[in-house]
């Protein structure tokens, strides 16, 4: 056989010899060769067997899914939260999710809606369960709800699956209220209560009430206002009894308070410091007070405070109280009088409760402390400015001899007023029982300090009156003591009573005065100085009052000026004392004048001017000469010679004379011309008697000659060996021959002689030879 002729529902399949019928779930198509060729398709299903076409797979019923080819059956239910319409392919179709306001159970064909009071606002719902119950406070009052429809009514309340918005089985009860969306019945809040049932809120609790929660009223559950208490005050809503105490510095001592208002302030002088009194606490401390209301016994602006400056305050006090006139404070919290000190010294406190004096003490015046108005005088000797606490002494420099001062006169030029210097003052003191003294007036030298007619018990030194100036000093007006003006260095004051400096005596001259503040100079001028008129030193130096003593001059202790050095003496250094210091005038000089620094000049020419030459007068002796600045006459030197008085030289010594200063003439220091000697010569000016010689080889036998050429030569057969000789020394020696002027006795030069000749002879004193004899002769010399 083959397949094909096989009907189309049969299964043909090789190895088999007949058709068989097409398995469940598919459908075989006329010629099939395998029986699971053809499935049914996703979403259909077939539970029989022998299909041959497509079109008899059956749809997925409705509630169920199939999501595989060749299904026998439906795969299964619908998913819980899913819905399956017929041929649903997925097990969880999305596209078929469950929507809000409804539930799908396993197996749902459609959506079911949620009931009324339920409602669902997801998708995916797969019970009842999740549907909601409608929420406390809410109503649902329709199927397939996603969201409640809306709250609960006033005056109702709802608590839970509600599906009207005023349930008549759920109206607010007496004592309660119930806004819209009450989920049960509220208790009215503390403050407040409800007498009326179906309310949405509380009535507020009167004035003068209060509403607790715990005030109900026969056991039930309603608040009633309750009366309010005493200390206390209850306004609109008070919900406590002691919720609104009357404040601190307040009172009272009834029920039914309103406000604050109706609480009396604490009693003045008393404090109330808590809150809720119902009468005050104590009295105000000492140092404050308490005007009402004080909340503290040492209130600090609220209904009292510190005692202020100018007051005190005892304890209780219901307000400061001033301090009296005499008085005053400027301290806080005084709680007794005696706080209050005493007006200052130097013030008047004139009115009541000053921090400070009012006024300073009226000028002529002087206040002690404790003063309300000026009344004490200023006395005696004392001056008061304006502010005085007591009499003021007068400074020194002024004084004051009236009452009732506010200042002092200025002392009077030639007068000091020294403040220590005081002036004995008669005091009287009444009520004592001590001895005393009738005093008139009491002397303070020279000035009248005081007059009294009353009798005094005290004497005091307290002030001063004008003294006398002293003898050295000098007082102008406002001096403040004897030695305040002193008369200045090289002045004194040998006067009391000096007004102004010009009343000091200069200095007298030749006397120093050097100190200030003398009454008669110091002493005299130093040695060496001169002192003129105002000098303040010994050794003044200035020029003005005096100066070292100068040159030319000489200055003994006390010299009122420079006494000049006498004539024929000088002086050329400052500073001399004594006339010795005046020096002679120098020898060979002259000193014509007084004062002179030097000397006038060199004594002149046929003058000698000794130490001390005041004029040359000293004509030059004979025998002298005298140069100019000759001290003495001066011998003439040898070879020179004066025979007048009055010459400035000395004359040459004449020709054929010698002036040899070693042979003076007579008792004199001086010599003259002398006849020069036998042997020798002199020629002008020759100073000694063998100072020129008749040289070897003459002689000279005359006095005075005046030169050489006239000594005389040797004389033929003599000879002359040395100079000076007055004749020639002896006769030429034998056998020699002296020719004129031979200078010994053998002479050998041929000049002056020579040894005798042969062919002659030569006796002793030959001033030639001789010739021999005729017929005679001689070869020997």
């Amino acid at each position: 056989f083959n397949c094909s002729d096989y009907p189309p529902d049969s299964d043909c399949q090789d190895g088999y010899t007949q058709p068989r019928l097409c398995p469940a779930g598919h459908y075989c198509l006329e010629g099939a060769s395998v029986a699971t060729a053809n499935k049914c398709p996703i979403g259909t299903y077939y539970n029989d067997t022998g299909l041959h076409e497509r079109q008899g797979c059956l749809v997925c019923p409705a509630g169920m899914y199939c999501d595989a080819e060749g299904l026998v059956a439906p795969a299964g239910p619908c998913t819980a939260g899913f819905y399956c319409p017929a041929g649903t392919v997925l097990q969880y179709p999305n596209a078929t999710i469950c929507p809000k306001g409804h539930y799908c159970p396993p197996g749902s064909a459609f959506p079911q809606p949620c009931p009324t009071g339920r409602y669902s606002g997801s998708t995916g719902v797969g019970s009842l369960d999740g549907c909601h119950l409608c929420p406390p406070g809410e109503y649902c009052p329709d199927q397939g709800a996603t969201t409640p429809a809306g709250f609960c009514g006033e005056g109702f309340y709802c608590p839970g699956g509600i599906i009207v918005p005023r349930p008549a089985a759920f109206l607010c009860p007496l004592g309660k209220y119930c806004p819209t969306g009450a989920v049960m019945p509220l208790t009215c809040p503390s403050g407040m209560y409800q007498d009326e049932a179906g309310r949405p809120t509380c009535q507020v609790c009167p004035g003068g009430f209060y509403c607790a929660p715990e005030n109900k009223c026969n056991g039930s559950e309603t608040v009633v206002p309750f009366d309010c208490p005493p200390g206390h005050y209850c306004p609109n809503g008070t919900r406590t009894a002691t919720q609104f105490p009357c404040a601190k510095g307040t009172f009272s001592n009834q029920t039914n308070l309103a406000s604050q208002a109706g609480c009396s302030p604490c009693t003045a002088g008393m404090y109330c410091a808590e809150a809720g009194k119902t009468h005050p606490t104590a009295e105000c401390d000492p140092a404050y007070y308490c005007s009402g209301g004080a909340s503290s016994p040492q209130p600090r602006g609220d209904g009292g405070n510190v005692c202020p400056p100018g007051h005190y305050c005892l304890a209780g006090s219901p307000g400061p109280t001033p301090c009296p006139p005499g008085t005053f404070s400027n301290a806080t919290g005084n709680d007794k009088l005696a706080d209050c000190q005493p007006c200052s010294p130097g013030y008047v406190c004139s009115d009541y409760g000053l921090t400070s004096p009012t006024n300073p003490c009226t000028a002529g015046f002087y206040c002690p402390p404790g003063q309300a108005l000026s009344t004490l005088s200023c006395p005696f000797g004392f001056h008061c400015p304006r502010g005085s606490a007591e009499p003021v002494n007068c400074p020194s420099g002024f004084f004051q001899d009236q009452v009732g001062q506010s200042d002092c006169q200025v002392c009077p030029a030639g007068f000091y007023c020294d403040l220590e210097n005081k002036c004995e003052y008669a005091q009287y003191v009444e009520g004592t029982n001590a001895s005393t003294f009738n005093v008139t007036s009491l002397d303070c030298t020279g000035a009248v300090c005081v007059n009294v007619s009353k009798q005094v018990t005290t004497f005091e030194s307290i002030f001063t009156q004008p003294t006398e100036c002293p003898q050295g000093y000098y007082c102008p007006e406002g001096t403040a003591s004897a030695t305040h003006f002193p008369c200045p260095n090289g002045t004194y004051g040998s006067r009391r009573g000096l007004q102004s400096v010009q009343q000091c005596q200069s200095c007298l001259e030749g006397m120093y005065c050097g100190a200030h503040g003398l009454a008669a100079p110091s002493g005299p001028c130093a040695d060496s100085y001169y002192c003129l008129q105002g000098s303040d030193t010994p050794t003044p130096t200035d020029g003005i009052n005096g100066d070292i003593c100068p040159r030319g001059h000489y200055c003994p202790a006390g010299s009122t000026l420079p006494i000049p050095c006498p004539p024929g003496t000088f002086n050329d250094v400052v500073g001399s004392y004594n006339l010795s210091q005046c020096h002679l005038c120098t020898p060979g000089m002259y000193c014509d004048g007084t004062a002179l620094l030097a000397p006038t000049g060199v004594c002149p020419e046929r003058y000698y001017c000794p130490a001390g030459t005041a004029v040359p007068m000293s004509l030059c002796d004979f025998g002298y000469y005298c140069p100019a600045g000759s001290s003495a006459p001066k011998t003439c030197p040898s070879g020179e010679y004066q025979d007048e008085v009055g010459q400035s030289d000395c004359k040459g010594c004449p020709l054929g004379y010698y002036c040899d200063v070693e042979e003076k003439c007579g008792g004199g220091n001086y010599t003259q011309p002398q006849l020069c000697p036998s042997g020798f010569y002199c020629p002008a000016k020759t100073m000694r008697a063998e100072q020129f010689p008749c040289p070897a080889g003459t002689f000279n036998n005359r006095t005075g000659l005046g030169a050489e050429a006239e000594c005389t030569l040797c004389s033929p057969g003599s000879y002359c060996p040395t100079p000076g000789l007055s004749a020639p020394a002896g006769p030429c020696e034998a056998s020699y021959y002296c020719l004129q002027g031979a200078t010994v006795a053998s002479p050998v030069d041929g000049m002056s002689g020579d040894i005798c000749p042969p062919g002659f002879y030569c006796p002793a004193s030959s001033g030639v030879p001789l010739p021999c004899s005729p017929g005679t002769f001689s070869s020997a010399t």
